[in-house]
């Protein structure tokens, strides 16, 4: 609880589990279809302010590729909270079993409160999530951190 991390259930992963931690990254196979977030992180702990931009970067490990219907794919993005429609740094991708690589991708919050990344498997597949770095992108006005 007092960590930056939440591990998703109910409505929101259609699974029958949570994703767990082992050793320094966070697993989580999706036997289910439909949208399975894995892992969110707490907007009260890692606080992303609005309109401000973003660099996320993070490794990650296929443990199952994706399948299982139309659309199976890896996901991550930023949403604010209560909506869709703010939402923000979409990234999919996929791959075979075995599969490392980093996603990378830059963002810039809109002009609403509470933002949190979200990490998820659409339909079926196993993901190892490890590294994530979210920093506050340098602006064109020298700006940021």
């Amino acid at each position: 609880p007092s960590g930056p991390w939440h591990l998703v259930d109910g409505k929101d992963n259609q699974t029958d589990h949570r994703a767990r931690f082992v050793a320094g990254g966070v697993e989580f196979l999706a036997d289910a279809s439909g949208w399975n977030e894995f892992l969110w992180s707490r907007p009260e702990a890692l606080h992303l302010k609005p309109k401000t931009t973003y660099r996320l970067q993070f490794d990650y490990v296929v443990l199952a590729p994706p399948g299982g219907g139309d659309g199976a794919t890896f996901y991550s993005l930023i949403r604010a909270k209560g909506t869709i429609r703010e939402d923000v740094g979409w990234q999919r991708w996929g791959g075979g079993a075995g599969t490392r690589g980093r996603r990378l991708v830059t963002f810039t919050t809109n002009d609403v409160p509470r933002y949190h990344l979200t990490l998820g498997i659409r339909h079926h597949g196993g993901l190892r999530i490890e590294n994530i770095r979210l920093l506050e992108a340098l602006t064109a006005e020298g700006g940021g951190r």
